[in-house]
């Protein structure tokens, strides 16, 4: 058996306005001294994502989890049901954590399972513009997407999401 000699995963710790470093391996961490946000190395692809804003973990992250992010943009204010995430047939999805983020000011987004319109989340932007959830396990019925939808907010705001999730055996 050969050995590959591979770098060490690196801890780095700085201000929110100081370059991250692109020559590290990937589950490297960088620690924002001054905001206490925390990021971990991804790759070339992905580079850097936020996983704990100060002190809160946003989605947690694990090895038997697939992780889903997107930016959806309102027509008019809406955002229609899309599907975020299908499970294989025969299987169901099991969501574990999730992270949504909006510039809006008004309306409701929603994340449900989309045939049994299970809530996951709901957030009412005129209150609160950011959600999140993690250590969880809400599951959804064989064969049935996640879905996102959006009523009310600005003509063209915006949603953020992230989701950790899991395809399982029926």
């Amino acid at each position: 058996m050969t050995v590959n000699n591979t770098k060490a995963t690196s801890s780095f710790d700085g201000l929110s306005t100081d370059t991250k470093p692109i020559d590290c391996s990937i589950n490297s961490t960088f620690t924002e001294t001054d905001t206490g946000d925390k990021y971990e190395f991804y790759g070339t692809t992905v580079l850097w994502v936020r996983t704990h804003s100060h002190g809160v973990a946003l989605v947690s992250a694990s090895d038997h989890l697939t992780t889903f992010t997107k930016e959806y943009t309102a027509v008019s204010g809406i955002i229609s049901a899309q599907v975020v995430v299908s499970p294989g047939t025969g299987r169901h999805l099991a969501i574990y954590g999730y992270t949504i983020i909006t510039d809006s000011s008004s309306g409701v987004v929603n994340l449900d399972f989309l045939t049994s319109v299970a809530p996951v989340c709901r957030i009412y932007p005129s209150k609160n513009t950011q959600q999140f959830g993690h250590e969880l396990h809400l599951e959804g019925a064989v064969n049935e997407s996640l879905t996102l939808s959006a009523t009310g907010l600005g003509q063209t705001d915006k949603v953020f999401l992230i989701v950790n999730y899991a395809d399982h055996e029926g």
